[in-house]
């Protein structure tokens, strides 16, 4: 009985506000097959409303090798921060496995009201505070 660390981590993203964020792990074996469990900037997190996890056994495979996706649909700011996935032997609790943290980013979807208020035939987008799309009609 053991277990080995993962095959595939998590990767970090950038997602627009409202849209679908996805990670995925395998670990890279245990007998026998391996529980994984999501985390939340270090706190387990389980499926929900917004929330969802599967995970199957690629028991082909020797080792066998568990695999899991964490999807978080409708991502908010909220959701920003640090996702990593635990593998847990079932007959050793104790032996666990941490991926390394992926990081999830929110960007707020680029809006275009100015043109609305455009009197010019184009605006000039440029971010005036590094963060905010700001609108400059063109001379």
């Amino acid at each position: 009985m053991f277990l080995n660390a993962f095959e595939t981590t998590p990767t970090s993203i950038v997602v627009d506000e409202g849209e679908v964020a996805s990670f995925f792990c395998v670990n890279a074996g245990s007998v026998p097959p391996a529980n994984i469990v999501w985390t939340f900037n270090g706190q387990a997190i389980s499926s929900s409303s917004r929330i969802f996890i599967t995970s199957s056994t690629l028991d082909h495979l020797s080792p066998p090798r568990t695999s899991s996706s964490l999807y978080v649909t409708g991502v908010q700011p909220e959701d920003q921060g640090g996702y990593s996935c635990i593998a847990v032997n079932p007959a050793l609790p104790e032996s666990i496995a941490t991926s390394p943290s992926a990081t999830l980013t929110i960007t707020r979807k680029a809006t275009r009201l100015c043109d609305a208020f455009s009197t010019h035939s184009y605006v000039i987008f440029k971010s005036c505070d590094g963060k905010t799309l700001c609108c400059f009609e063109s001379l």
